[in-house]
């Protein structure tokens, strides 16, 4: 690219960036044009739909309950979207099932079944249980991919690490040190 090519190309893109600001600054305006302030100095709504405006004090709040403010439709897709995505990722989402290997709390949909080629890892590691059943962790399941048993396995004694640790944390907490 020559240097006029690129003189030319910065000069586009700064008269593109000024048109932008100054479309901005107009919306802005427009926008401040609808929440306006009546004579006596109350606050008021207009609905740009049917240019009718709404004014909000004490003696109208009650009012307003029987006032339909309605949104776009693209705000109500975005509203229902982020409902959707809470019940499916929270409500619908069990929380406190254990990781078969670790035994720590999880979400269901955190927890995945054992992989085929891992049964035969786990049933050295697991030989009194039904590893086929097994519902691993992400970190856990990172592990024994690698052929690993996890550090806070069950079968290494993870929980007794675990309690160990909760208990010097504990002691830390009650003698005022950090």
């Amino acid at each position: 690219m020559s240097g006029a090519e690129r003189a030319r190309w910065f000069r586009e893109r700064r008269k593109a960036a000024v048109e932008k600001n100054a479309n901005s600054a107009r919306n802005f305006s427009a926008a401040a044009d609808l929440a306006s302030t009546s004579t006596t100095g109350i606050p008021v709504l207009m609905d740009v739909t049917n240019e009718q405006t709404i004014d909000i004090s004490i003696e109208s709040a009650t009012e307003l309950r029987d006032v339909n403010i309605s949104r776009s439709e693209a705000m109500e897709n975005h509203w229902r979207s982020a409902d959707n995505r809470f019940k499916t990722v929270f409500e619908a989402n069990p929380f406190g099932l254990s990781c078969s290997v670790c035994d720590r709390l999880w979400f269901e949909r955190d927890l995945k079944k054992v992989k085929h080629r891992n049964i035969s890892f786990l049933q050295t590691k697991f030989p009194d249980e039904n590893v086929t059943e097994f519902r691993l962790c992400s970190t856990c399941s990172k592990s024994i991919d690698g052929n690993k048993i996890p550090t806070l396995s069950r079968s290494n004694g993870g929980q007794r690490i675990l309690m160990e640790k909760h208990q010097h944390l504990i002691g830390r907490h009650r003698s005022g040190g950090h």
